[in-house]
């Protein structure tokens, strides 16, 4: 009966929450503009596409926003749940350590660009 029970509230929270966002503050270097920021992230995302990664990523850039927080930007990503984001965030950081993949050229690449200020997940409903 425990075992039941413990399966049903594995199977009932991954269907409650609809993904998973992972939102990541981030204050630009200044040695990169937006849009080449935005071309790292739309290569990051082709990279994950094409090695069957669920998490794809969007950049937000506040219109308006409190002070002291407009100059930052926002990385947006998208997992099917929590256990999918945990299991690929390990492999992708694995590829990055190996240093000739394209997620090390990716992680290069976005080192030059910004600076994380925070890091947040969110489970969505």
């Amino acid at each position: 009966m425990k075992n039941l029970f413990i399966l049903f509230t594995l199977v009932a929270t991954n269907f409650a929450f609809a993904n998973y966002q992972d939102v990541i503050k981030m204050e630009p270097t200044g040695n990169c503009t937006i849009d080449e920021m935005v071309e790292i992230k739309d290569d990051f995302n082709n990279v994950m596409q094409k090695k069957g990664y669920d998490y794809r990523a969007k950049i937000w850039v506040p219109t308006f926003a409190t002070e002291g927080t407009l100059n930052h930007v926002y990385w947006i990503g998208t997992a099917p749940d929590l256990p999918d984001f945990a299991s690929e965030f390990t492999r992708y950081f694995e590829e990055v350590t190996k240093g000739s993949t394209p997620e090390a050229g990716i992680e290069t690449a976005f080192g030059e660009c910004r600076v994380e200020v925070s890091r947040s997940g969110f489970q969505v409903r």
